[in-house]
C-alpha cells in the first residue's frame, strides 16, 4: 500500500511486480513483490488495460523504481 497520501486515490490501480511474476516459494519476497512494475521512463504501469488513463503522467523518481530500473 502507498505511504504517499497523493497516491492514495490511485495506489489500487497501480501494478506491483507480484501482479506480473511469481517467484518460486523458496525465493519469494514479499516486500520485493509489492514494489510498483515501472514501465519504461519510470512510469506506472496499471493493474488493468481499462484504466490505464487513471496513471498517465505519473512517473516514479525515487527508490521504489529500483526494482523496476535497476541501480544507475
Amino acid at each position: 500500500h502507498s505511504l504517499r497520501p497523493e497516491l492514495k486515490l490511485f495506489e489500487h490501480f497501480i501494478a506491483r511486480w507480484n501482479d506480473y511474476y511469481k517467484a518460486p516459494t523458496e525465493i519469494a519476497n514479499p516486500k520485493l513483490d509489492a514494489y510498483p512494475y515501472l514501465g519504461p521512463g519510470f512510469t506506472f504501469t496499471c493493474r488493468d488495460q481499462k484504466n490505464t488513463k487513471l496513471l498517465h503522467g505519473l512517473f516514479v523518481f525515487n527508490y521504489s523504481a529500483v526494482v523496476s530500473c535497476g541501480i544507475s
